[in-house]
């Protein structure tokens, strides 16, 4: 199996104090509804809920959450809450929200498990 570690700061000569660390906003780079589409369907091939409703509200923080509570008929402290990442929101709220976005879900076949993992 192929050696996997993270190489350290000191590997390629460097320091904590030479690295510089910026916040990075991943809504700056959804600049169409493809882009969004794909930004969604990568959250939701996680499987985890929590991750998928902190990423469709960075989306709906984008478009902004009140626009997107309104056309999704979901108080907007509700929908704050729903989209926190803390709690997995109700399927009628996502549905809800993913067509207040323009999107719709999709359902696929998930990926049949390789014989190696079996």
């Amino acid at each position: 199996m192929d050696d996997e570690r993270t190489p350290t700061l000191e590997e390629f000569g460097l320091t904590p104090d030479d690295v510089q660390v910026h916040d990075f906003d991943p809504t700056a780079c959804l600049t169409s509804m493809e882009a969004v589409a794909a930004f969604l369907d990568e959250a939701a091939a996680t499987g985890d809920a929590k991750f998928m409703a902190h990423c469709l509200g960075l989306v709906a923080k984008a478009v902004g959450m009140g626009k997107v509570a309104g056309l999704a008929g979901v108080n907007r402290q509700a929908l704050y809450r729903s989209l926190s990442g803390d709690i997995a929101p109700r399927i009628d709220t996502l549905m809800a929200v993913l067509q207040a976005l323009g999107m719709r879900m999709h359902i696929s076949p998930a990926e049949a498990p390789s014989a190696e993992a079996a």
